[in-house]
Formats: C-alpha cells, sequence, structure tokens
C-alpha cells in the first residue's frame, strides 16, 4: 500500500460541512468524535442529503399560507404593515444590532458560522443571512430569544446563552428555523408582527409609538399574530429538513416547552402526546381573541408543533411529505 492510498484512508469528511479530518474511520465507532470546524458529529449519519435550489412552495405548511392569506385581505393592511416596517428598520436594523452584537464569522465564532452555512448550502440557498451573537433579552419576547429581520441586508440574531443550553445539533436546528423564515419569504410579514408584539409589550404611554398601535385595528392585529404562529410550523418543517433527525427536533422542542429539564423528560412520552394532540381545539382558541390578548406572553405551542410534524413525517401524508421531499428533491 503507498502513503498516498494510506493517507486518503485515515481521512473522514464531515457529512455536513466537509471538513476532512485525519481520522480512521473505525474510530468513529468506538468514541463520538465532532467536526473541528462545525462542530457537529462526525458520523453520525452516512449521508447528509442536500436540496438543489428547494422550492419552499413544496414543504410550506398550508396553515401558514392560509393564515397569510386571510391578513392579506383585510381593509387597511398594506397601509399598517408599511408603518410598521418603517417603524422596525428605524429602531430594530441591522445597524442597532451590528453595534449591540457579535457578528459571527470564520474567525469569531466560527463553529456558529459554519452551522449557517451548512443550513443554507442544505436548502440551496445561494445566499446567506449575516449572522450577529447577542447578550440575552436584547430582543424581548421572541421564541429561544432569536430574532431575524433586515428586509434589504437579511440578519440573523442569536443569544449566546444558547451555545450553553443546546447541543451542537439542536444549535443546527434553530439556525435553520430562523433560515426557514427567510426561505420561505415571510420576511417582510415576519418582521412587522414581531415588532407589533414588542410594542404590545414595550410601548410607553407617551411614546410617539402609541398613535402607531392604536391605528391598528384589532382584526388586522389578531390576524397578524395568528399567522405568526402558524408561520413558525413552516419553519419547523425547514428545520427538519436540514437536521434530517425527528428524534432530535422532538428533544428540541420538549427543551422548548419543559425547559432545562431534560432528565426529567420522556421523549417518547412527548411524542406520544403530540401524536394524540387533537388539533382543532388548538385552531378554535387561537381564533379568538386569546392571542391578542395575550400577545407576546403565548407559549411556544412545543406539542403542537411537534404533533405537525409527525403528520408531515408520516407515511400517509398523501402530498409532499418529508420522506417524499428526501426522495426526490434531493441533489
Amino acid at each position: 500500500m503507498t502513503n498516498a492510498s494510506a493517507s486518503t484512508q485515515s481521512q473522514v469528511s464531515c457529512t455536513y460541512c466537509g471538513q476532512l479530518h485525519a481520522l480512521k474511520p473505525e474510530t468513529l465507532s468506538k468514541i463520538q468524535v465532532r467536526c473541528s470546524r462545525c462542530k457537529l458529529q462526525l458520523g453520525q449519519s452516512d449521508h447528509h442529503i442536500r436540496f438543489r435550489h428547494m422550492d419552499p412552495a413544496v414543504y410550506r405548511h398550508p396553515l401558514d399560507h392560509e393564515a397569510q392569506d386571510h391578513l392579506k385581505a383585510l381593509p387597511g393592511v398594506d397601509n399598517v404593515l408599511k408603518k410598521l416596517l418603517e417603524y422596525s428598520q428605524e429602531a430594530f436594523g441591522d445597524t442597532f444590532f451590528a453595534m449591540n452584537c457579535l457578528r459571527a464569522g470564520t474567525k469569531q465564532f466560527p463553529d456558529l458560522y459554519a452551522k449557517l452555512q451548512v443550513a443554507c448550502q442544505t436548502l440551496g440557498m445561494l445566499t446567506q443571512p449575516e449572522l450577529f451573537v447577542s447578550p440575552d433579552g436584547l430582543v424581548p419576547g421572541s421564541a429561544w430569544g432569536t430574532y431575524s429581520g433586515g428586509l434589504e441586508r437579511p440578519f440573523i440574531v442569536f443569544p449566546s446563552s444558547l451555545l450553553d443550553k443546546l447541543t451542537e445539533e439542536e444549535i443546527l436546528a434553530v439556525l435553520a428555523h430562523e433560515i426557514g423564515h427567510f426561505h420561505c419569504n415571510h420576511h417582510p410579514l415576519k418582521v412587522a408582527a414581531d415588532f407589533l408584539m414588542i410594542l404590545k409589550g414595550k410601548v410607553l404611554k407617551k411614546s410617539p409609538m402609541l398613535a402607531l398601535l392604536d391605528s391598528i385595528t384589532p382584526p388586522v392585529q389578531n390576524a397578524l399574530f395568528l399567522w405568526r404562529r402558524k408561520a413558525d410550523l413552516s419553519a419547523d418543517r425547514t428545520s427538519l429538513l436540514v437536521l434530517q433527525n425527528t428524534q432530535l427536533m422532538a428533544q428540541l422542542l420538549a427543551q422548548h416547552v419543559g425547559g432545562q429539564n431534560l432528565d426529567r423528560v420522556n421523549l417518547a412520552e412527548f411524542l406520544a402526546q403530540a401524536n394524540n394532540f387533537e388539533r382543532q381545539p388548538l385552531l378554535t382558541w387561537l381564533e379568538k381573541s386569546w392571542p391578542l390578548q395575550l400577545c407576546d406572553r403565548v407559549p411556544a405551542m412545543g406539542v403542537w408543533r411537534m404533533a405537525e410534524l409527525l403528520n408531515w413525517t408520516s407515511e400517509e401524508m398523501k402530498t409532499y411529505g418529508y420522506s417524499k421531499i428526501i426522495k426526490v428533491f434531493a441533489a
């Protein structure tokens, strides 16, 4: 055997980012080894599937689509969205985060940046948003403390505390969730909805923002909040398309519901609860005024979201379910 062939046999490529490692393949059956670049586990899967220019219409959740159509049909909604976007760009544009956060890249938070690249490349996206690492609580009321925005220059804000709380694979899933909002073209609606939630929770009585808030009718506010909750269902599907592991998605959503008590969480029980979840009572509850009253205090609804993912991955799914997308659209 030549030295060149021996060297080739001693290299292991990360199935996520492609980084080469000087390892014997049999080593991975004995110990867990993480990629030096993206920190994801080597050998966790034989092949990480990538999609060539995945069309989001193929996997977008129908509830998301229906809620958006309903919202856009309301009288005066275009003017409301325009005002919300103008204020949000002033208050929470990329300049605000550039001066309050650290920009991730190849020399700063390189493993986090590599995961962002993995998510974008898996979906076949040709461009990727900027990535900022923020102090906790910089954006109030957001799921996981993350935020994404930017109409001309897209960006994602990732709280530093998640780097310690989540596993490397869970971090990839959270990033993929935010990427999903871009991929499904949820912006600028998402930016407007998130900013309205912040206004509802934080606006002061003498603030000029109060006039803006008063000008938005309850039906428009409620429809915007309803769509925002249902948009997460599409972004969850994006997470699964990138992570390609239902158990890890269940672990992430269980943690979202149960906090840091994972040692007390039984994933089998969580999945059974999600399997038995009845969608219609929740949809009826959402259609009432509760989302408007609770605003950003509405929980993440992780059980419902897991139930929707399980339905999408079911073999009984007749349209483009998860398994069919994997088979048909893999590059």
